[in-house]
């Protein structure tokens, strides 16, 4: 492990491992206190900790993240335990047997500082929106480790509640099912936390049950697809249009594309490289771009360089930091497009991840190879691209016409040959054989 003296401007500089080249997570040793160290997650989140052994077994201890400690806070805080330590304490102990009096809100904040950082920058902004909205106003009070089912039950109906929508028609356009199976499943995640940390030995939403959910069938015509380009094309929010641009070329994640560098792309070659700690399957997937795609990324690595010049394909408003989700900007112009309104049915809507499903429907719809589309998409699993198999209906309508045709013509031939048949035979009935002719 590398060893260098820790400062702000170090940690402040340290990148996530998999763009350092150093293994997850990248640990930096302090050379003023031993066993001292800063690590950086895969995420990027950054956080200080001590090494220390309690007879034969090697221990690490947390003492929270950078930015909520500074450099001198945390080699303070890690010299008093470690000298505590030397004395015979263990501070591991010490914070399990506090873990079990943890109220529902303690143990999100461990949750938020200790979990979140390892999950994609997507599932940590969904199951933070519903830790703050739906389980924390519900359950935060609560004893942790005395949360019944009930508990979960009564969160999970209020959240089904406050998500339902009904347009001014009376129309249901959100029954808010959907909703209130993903703060079930984030409520999940928080008590399976829960049991490791041994605060419980059981998961209170195992005994709720899930809503079944309608899967999402929308996909984007070709028509579609042409007026949300010509939208991106009147949009003052250029930055927003670019993104959704891409989108449409790429068939990428959005999250995969908000937080992509220059560094990932070979202009000249047409390839996008994406690291592993930014794809959902954490392997480095690489895709081939289409001419519209290289074209617009030029025009904006010529205003990227004129300008900011940041590192980022999509900069937020500090240039050294990626965008953060433009949601406003991205519904206006699927508004413009006449992809999205307040009032349709949710699962008439257009979103981001349509555009991604689009990219594939479309390709298949054109005879594209389903395998190939599956690896143009980071698929791991064909079962996963399998869902876009309906797609090929028309390449295979088109062959399976080639082949109706080919049947029609030679049941048309055999016709003609048998009434051809038919006609001399007839013929052959109506023929007078001529008298014979004397010899002589």
């Amino acid at each position: 492990m590398p060893k260098i003296k820790l400062t702000k401007s170090f940690c402040d500089g340290t990148q996530p491992p998999a763009v350092n080249g150093v293994l997850p997570p990248g640990e930096y040793n302090d050379t003023e206190v031993q066993n001292f160290q800063l690590r950086v997650l895969p995420s990027g989140a950054r956080q200080f900790a001590i090494r220390y052994r309690i007879g034969s077994e090697k221990k690490r201890h947390v003492l929270g993240s950078y930015g909520n400690l500074t450099v001198a806070e945390a080699r303070t805080h890690a010299k008093k335990l470690l000298g505590q330590i030397a004395m015979g304490a263990d501070p591991s102990n010490a914070k399990a047997e506090a873990r079990k009096a943890w109220t529902v809100r303690r143990l999100v904040e461990h949750y938020r500082q200790e979990v979140l950082p390892k999950l994609s920058v997507s599932s940590q902004e969904g199951y933070d929106r519903y830790l703050k909205a739906n389980i924390l106003p519900m359950l935060g009070s609560k004893d942790a480790a005395k949360v019944a089912p009930a508990d979960v039950l009564q969160m999970f109906r209020a959240a089904e509640r406050s998500a339902r929508k009904v347009n001014k028609e009376g129309v249901v356009v959100s029954a808010g099912t959907t909703t209130a199976n993903r703060v079930l499943a984030t409520a999940s995640a928080l008590f399976s936390e829960a049991i490791a940390q041994g605060i419980r030995t059981d998961n209170p939403c195992s005994a709720v049950k899930r809503n079944p959910e309608n899967k999402r069938e929308r996909f984007l015509t070709d028509m579609e697809t042409a007026k949300l380009l010509a939208a991106c094309d009147r949009s003052p929010h250029r930055l927003t249009s670019n993104l959704l641009r891409l989108l449409v070329y790429t068939g990428a994640r959005k999250g995969e594309t908000m937080r992509a560098r220059w560094e990932q792309f070979d202009l000249d070659g047409e390839v996008w490289t994406k690291p592993s700690h930014q794809t959902k399957q954490k392997r480095q997937h690489s895709i081939p771009l289409m001419a519209a795609a290289v074209e617009l990324l030029k025009e904006m690595h010529a205003q990227n360089r004129a300008g900011a010049n940041s590192p980022w394909l999509f900069p937020g408003r500090k240039p050294d930091e990626p965008v953060a989700s433009p949601k406003r900007s991205i519904s206006a112009i699927l508004k413009d497009a006449g992809l999205r309104d307040d009032d349709m049915p949710r699962l008439n809507r257009v979103s981001p991840h349509v555009i991604r499903h689009s990219f594939a429907t479309q390709l298949l719809s054109k005879g594209a190879n389903i395998t190939l589309v599956g690896k143009a998409l980071g698929h791991t699993q064909a079962s996963t691209t399998n869902r876009y198999a309906h797609a090929e209906h028309n390449p295979l309508r088109q062959i399976g016409s080639l082949l109706d045709a080919s049947i029609r013509e030679t049941k048309e031939r055999l016709r003609q040959d048998e009434e051809a048949a038919a006609a001399l035979a007839g013929m052959g009935d109506n023929v007078v054989p001529m008298p014979a002719r004397k010899a002589g």
